[in-house]
């Protein structure tokens, strides 16, 4: 080789050495930078308690790093750690993507330090008292403690007390069984009953009256047997240090079977101070005295003391006696009384009665029944103290304010006078009295119906089959063509006609629930009296001005028309109107006051009444020839005939004649 050839090999070498220099030169500041930046990200992992941070681990469950010491280095987004140490339980923490450059504190729990302590023989009361608190009671003792020193103490009343002391580590579990020290004792049985069977432990001495034996302190099955008598168990203690324990048992002979009859059934049994079911057996001890009692309600109580041995094949019977009171019946008026439907006598009546239900009737003929149930009370006197309802009175509270007559469809409605006595007719000196108008005393008693309004032309069609079907009244009819139409609707509605109409005669039935005409007193009381003081004048008062649509009469329109009219009042009807045209009137009727001239249900008479004397619900039943009728008509114009008071006799038909209907109500 040249020596140029040389150079130029040694120079060439130079570069290549040059070369390699700077690439691992480049390589370790690569590895520095990566170590750098590994180590600045690293997440630092502070484990508490302090004591425990040199010992503990770290390693990665799941995704991927590595660690360094206390610190992780994480090569995925998200890796799941686990921390530990000696005596702590471990713990797993999730570290993702946002904990880089961090410090995580890790707080770990200590493994359960506990006991788990027996003694060697089975004892019942064994007690485990821990720094002087009592902590179990039994043979067994298992617990979680803390680490540390402690002192424990075993009792019982059958072993010599026990001291054990004891350091528990952390995460430390003691077993350990206690040998116990028991001391020995003589048990002795004696029997009283004589020779019998003394079984000690399992252990069987047979008879005998006294059983001795030598046991350990502890706690023994005592069982005795002897014919003819009942067993005898016990659960014995013979406790730690004691030398010798004896008992004396007494047998009692065995039970015996006893029934119970009791009467009546479903009562309160009660045996021994126990409440029982008389219906079961008992197994009773033959010598002993027992005590039951029975009650039920509205019997006496009754107590029985008995020995089992005197009911051997025979019930023991507790029958009860009715237990009773004293029940005083007074009534207004004096009445029958009827105790389970047997009359026991008139009121007042004072009577013992069983303390159960009794249904009672008290009876008196005018009277509705008046019927409840007594319950007497043991030993106490119960009163009784009613006021019976006349018949008549409960008539009147059954009544109906209104009602409508169906066949007809006619409204009634209801009037109670309630013993209301009345002035009526008209004083000699009253402007347009006529010398008919007799006063006289009426006392109204009963209650009774009066229609709405008077018959139409339609409704007395509908009964008598004749006739024009309109809403005005009907006239042009007698009076026994209208009692006649009464009778009629009276068979309609299933009710006992009022009229009996022999030949021209006619007799009143007044005690009748069939329809009717109003009396002259009814119709007179209803249209001046009905919810006034005071008889009025006029059916709106005592005022000659004629209210403003009080009715259909003479009118200015019927000016020519009728012989009279009245001057400065107008009712828009020259003639007839149909029924309710006008207003109903203060008693809820509609035409008393005009329209048409109403037939009343009394014959005509000129006789005048006897002004000391109080008549009762009075109604002319004497015949005469002619009829009485009230009230103003469409013809209507004086003062006279305006007037409640005002009355004529016809014999015949009208054309301003109808007439309402009327009914008893009682």
């Amino acid at each position: 080789m040249s020596e140029f050839e040389e150079d130029l090999k040694q120079a060439r070498d130079k570069q290549v050495s040059l070369y390699s220099k700077l690439s691992l030169f480049a390589v370790a500041i690569g590895i520095i930078l990566v170590g750098f930046f590994f180590y600045t990200s690293a997440i630092s992992i502070k484990v508490l308690p302090s004591e425990i941070s040199n010992l503990s681990t770290l390693s990665i469950k799941t995704g991927t790093g590595f660690s360094m010491g206390s610190k992780i280095i994480k090569l995925s987004d998200a890796i799941s750690l686990q921390v530990e140490a000696p005596g702590y339980q471990k713990k797993i923490i999730d570290l993702g993507e946002n904990e880089n450059n961090k410090i995580i504190t890790v707080t770990l729990l200590s493994q359960p330090s506990g006991i788990n302590f027996n003694v060697s023989s089975n004892f019942p009361d064994v007690k485990w008292i821990l720094s002087d608190d009592v902590v179990a009671v039994g043979n067994k003792f298992q617990s979680d403690l803390e680490a540390g020193e402690y002192q424990l103490k075993i009792e019982s009343k059958f072993f010599k007390p026990i001291q054990f002391g004891f350091s528990l580590g952390v995460g430390k579990v003691i077993e350990k069984t206690f040998e116990v020290e028991r001391s020995m004792s003589e048990l002795i049985i004696r029997l009283e009953n004589g020779l019998g069977e003394i079984i000690i432990n399992g252990n069987s001495y047979k008879d005998t009256a006294v059983a001795r034996t030598t046991l350990f302190s502890g706690q023994y099955e005592i069982l005795v047997n002897k014919k003819s008598y009942g067993s005898y168990q016990e659960k014995i203690n013979l406790p730690y240090g004691k030398d010798s324990l004896s008992k004396t048992i007494r047998l009692s002979k065995e039970n015996i079977t006893v029934q119970f009859d009791v009467y009546p059934k479903g009562g309160v049994f009660i045996l021994s101070g126990k409440k029982s079911d008389p219906n079961k057996s008992f197994s009773l001890s033959p010598d002993k005295e027992y005590v039951l009692s029975y009650e039920k309600k509205r019997f006496i109580r009754k107590s029985v003391r008995f020995y089992p041995r005197d009911y051997v094949g025979k019930k023991v019977v507790v029958n009860l006696v009715d237990a009773q009171g004293t029940v005083v019946f007074n009534s207004k008026p004096v009445s029958n009384v009827y105790i389970n439907k047997k009359n026991m006598g008139n009121t007042p009546l004072t009577i013992e009665l069983p303390v159960t239900s009794h249904e009672v009737v008290l009876r008196k003929n005018g009277y509705v029944d008046e019927k409840f149930s007594v319950k007497p009370e043991k030993d106490q006197k119960v009163y009784i103290e009613k006021t019976l309802v006349s018949v008549l009175e409960q008539k009147r509270a059954q009544q109906k304010k209104r009602y409508s007559v169906s066949s007809i469809a006619m409204a009634m409605r209801l009037f109670k006078p309630r013993g209301d006595v009345v002035m009526l007719g008209a004083p000699r000196n009253e402007v347009g009295q006529r010398a008919n108008e007799f006063l006289r005393n009426v006392k109204m008693n009963r209650a009774f119906y009066l229609a709405e309004h008077e018959i139409t032309e339609k409704q007395y069609q509908r009964i008598v089959r004749k006739g024009k079907t309109s809403n005005l009244p009907v006239t042009n009819l007698t009076w026994i063509e209208a009692i006649r139409f009464c009778n009629e609707l009276s068979k309609r509605e299933g009710l006992t006609p009022y009229y009996t109409i022999r030949g021209k005669g006619v007799v009143f039935l007044k005690n009748s629930d069939g329809y009717r005409l109003p009396s002259e007193s009814e119709w007179e009381w209803a249209s001046r009296k009905y919810k006034k003081r005071v008889p009025t004048i006029y059916s709106w008062g005592n005022r000659n001005k004629i209210p403003p649509g009080a009715g259909n009469i003479a009118d200015e329109s019927a000016k020519g028309i009728t012989k009279s009219f009245v001057a400065r009042y107008n009712d828009n009807h020259a003639g007839i109107s149909p029924v309710k045209s006008f207003s109903a009137e203060k008693n809820g009727l509609f035409d008393m006051f005009g329209n048409v001239s109403e037939w009343v249900g009394d014959y005509y008479s000129l006789n005048p009444y006897d002004s000391k004397k109080i008549y009762e619900d009075l109604v002319n039943s004497h015949p005469s020839k002619s009829n009485v009728i009230k009230g103003a008509s469409w013809k209507s114009g004086t003062v006279t005939e305006l007037r409640a008071s005002y009355r004529e006799g016809l014999i015949g038909k009208r054309e301003d004649v109808g007439f309402r209907i009327a009914r008893n109500a009682e």
